[in-house]
């Protein structure tokens, strides 16, 4: 982690959290040469965006239901409930979403319950719930 190369034009910067110090040095006109530093801190947010509606109706567009992470996570468990508390998906692929079906046939327009357990890369967990609107 942390710089993507040290002699490209345009490095790109990736880190776990932490403080890195990264200096620059030029050189030009003759030998003459500048040099800064900059000091970047990285802190680990744990946001993960949960959508509050999705439209499975095959269009291609919001067609599956998923949550997205900003970072790695170690592990996930997200349940989908209908209005009767039945469970309807579970997945613990964050890749795999529900695509608004439940024993191969559409579910119902309506609102869900998600209940979702998250473990970050960095061991940091939590438990989210919420509903869903279905909409077709």
């Amino acid at each position: 982690m942390g710089l993507s190369c040290t002699n490209c034009p345009q490095p790109v910067f990736s880190s776990t959290s932490g403080t890195y110090t990264y200096s620059l040095a030029i050189t030009y006109n003759q030998g003459c040469q500048v040099t800064d530093s900059v000091t970047v801190f990285v802190t680990n947010q744990h946001i993960i965006y949960v959508p509050d509606a999705f439209t499975p109706n095959g269009d291609g567009v919001n067609d599956v239901y998923k949550v997205f992470p900003r970072g790695s996570l170690k592990f996930i468990d997200l349940a989908i409930y209908d209005r009767w508390g039945e469970k309807v998906f579970e997945s613990y692929d964050q890749d795999k979403g529900w695509d608004g079906t439940f024993r191969g046939q559409m579910d119902d327009p309506g609102v869900y319950v998600y209940v979702l357990l998250v473990t970050f890369d960095d061991n940091f967990s939590f438990n989210k719930k919420g509903s869903i609107s279905l909409i077709r």
